[in-house]
């Protein structure tokens, strides 16, 4: 059931099948939060050879206007990922199909993405205002959240079901992630 995104041989892709029996190819994913998991979420997604948009917030005391120096977490924690033991990357190559940038200035690209990761702080308030912006910027998107500890009730008020769990592990075969959709009134955790 499950077929590689651009159906050309040989190449690899991953594939979202909703519990609706619908499945929607992802050929562009992006993660919001370059943090471990965050970047972690974006090396599997390149490791099946999927293009990653991969943000993280500008840093807080930063006063160089320069776009290096705003994507500067996202950027940093693309170089760690790639020294990380153990490898996050199958192969260091992988690494070339995640872009950085930040969330106030890219934000944007995630209306080219089929499926947006949320792995932000553990705050409420900032995931709600997060997943509002995404709701207007990415309609066509999937939106995912890699929460740990908060409701999904609790996320999801006002939102639309774009929304979805999402799920990321080695039992998974590779290049695909599990998703199924889920409503405001779930009060189970995310899973990923």
């Amino acid at each position: 059931n499950l077929h590689p995104s651009s159906g050309r041989q040989g190449e690899r892709g991953a594939m979202v099948r909703a519990m609706s029996s619908t499945a929607r190819p992802i050929r562009r994913v992006a993660v919001l939060g370059a943090g471990v998991m965050g970047s972690g979420i974006a090396a599997h997604c390149a490791n099946a050879g999927i293009p990653v948009v991969l943000l993280d917030i500008v840093p807080p005391k930063n006063t160089d206007p320069s776009k290096a120096a705003r994507d500067a977490f996202a950027t940093g924690a693309l170089a760690k990922t790639l020294k990380a033991k153990p490898a996050a990357f199958m192969h260091p190559r992988n690494a070339v199909l995640v872009s950085t940038g930040n969330l106030e200035d890219d934000l944007a690209k995630t209306a080219d993405c089929d499926l947006v990761i949320e792995a932000v702080i553990e705050r409420l308030d900032i995931k709600q205002a997060l997943f509002a912006k995404l709701e207007a910027i990415a309609p066509n998107a999937i939106i995912a959240s890699n929460t740990s500890g908060l409701r999904i009730a609790d996320m999801l008020v006002g939102r639309t079901e774009q929304f979805t769990e999402v799920a990321f592990g080695s039992d998974q075969p590779e290049g695909t992630i599990l998703t199924r959709p889920i409503r405001a009134n779930d009060g189970r955790r995310l899973l990923a």
